[in-house]
């Protein structure tokens, strides 16, 4: 039987839901640096590349590409703010990380959207343009 820990009761609970443990056993990737599972962010990364190479396939058969977008109901987390008071914490370094994402995303969009090559210093200089203009949001 799988354990979970409960955090605001520093203890373990048994998890019943038989499906949910076959998806853990199943999956590729683990957590709290798993030695026996490959990183959550290196198998989202592969899991992207082979959706881009199986829709390049099936555009070569001359096949309509598979659809996989994300929606806000994917990935809408509202700004992190302290758990204690529940407003914005400047003393916490989540909020500072979260608005780096979307400085970053909004700036692979871009480039991507360009339908162009683009380097690492491509894309750096457009997050610090972003920045420079506060051009998200």
């Amino acid at each position: 039987m799988l354990m979970k820990n409960t955090w605001s009761t520093k203890s373990k609970t048994k998890i019943s839901n038989q499906k949910l443990i076959e998806a853990i056993k199943r999956r590729e990737w683990g957590v709290n640096n798993d030695p026996t599972k490959k990183n959550f962010i290196d198998c989202f990364e592969c899991l992207v590349c082979k959706r881009v190479t199986e829709n390049f396939k099936r555009g070569l058969k001359h096949a309509s590409p598979l659809k996989f977008q994300a929606t806000i109901d994917h990935y809408g987390c509202p700004k992190p703010v302290s758990n204690f008071t529940m407003k914005d914490d400047n003393q916490n370094w989540w909020p500072e990380l979260y608005d780096k994402a979307i400085y970053e995303a909004t700036a692979m969009e871009r480039l991507m959207q360009k339908g162009t090559n683009y380097t690492a210093t491509d894309f750096y200089q457009e997050v610090i343009n972003l920045l420079e203009n506060n051009a998200v949001r």
